[in-house]
């Protein structure tokens, strides 16, 4: 990741729940669509639009996202939040908060997503609501079949598309 991502790469980012996996793909996103003027799709699996919305926001923004969910904002957090709200809401993010797809339909998505916005990356936060990307037989382990589908189907996608 130092070195920048290149047009057909294939990220995942796995850990345990509450580590950072979801802060860490919208940190990425946000510096691709702010600073690198980037066009970003999101596929939310877990989290809605409004969710996704206030954690780029609260990030572009520098705050404690939780002073701002409960309105507890100083007046400089306040102006924080609303000078980022121009640089946001001109940003190129699309935000798909389909709570659950499988991989064919999230594919023909991402397709309708660079057709229509031409975009240059995708992430899709919570790889298992895909259901089938995820889903091995009882006497396999996931990296051999997650192995399998990111060097078929996933990594065909970007390539195709020339984006990350």
């Amino acid at each position: 990741m130092t070195g920048g991502f290149k047009d057909s790469d294939l990220i995942i980012v796995a850990g345990r729940p509450s580590m950072g996996k979801t802060a860490l793909a919208l940190n990425v996103a946000l510096h691709s669509a702010l600073e690198a003027k980037k066009s970003i799709a999101i596929f939310s699996l877990e989290m809605s639009k409004e969710q996704l919305t206030e954690r780029l926001l609260t990030e572009q923004a520098q705050i404690d996202a939780q002073r701002m969910h409960r309105g507890l904002l100083t007046e400089a957090e306040f102006d924080r939040v609303s000078n980022a709200l121009g640089p946001l809401g001109e940003a190129a993010i699309f935000i798909d908060d389909t709570p659950v797809m499988d991989e064919l339909t999230l594919m023909l998505k991402a397709r309708q997503a660079k057709m229509r916005h031409n975009i240059d990356m995708i992430v899709i936060d919570y790889l298992q609501g895909t259901g089938g990307l995820l889903h091995f037989a009882s006497n396999e382990g996931p990296c051999p079949r997650i192995a399998r589908t990111c060097s078929g189907d996933l990594t065909a996608e970007p390539r195709s598309r020339a984006a990350p």
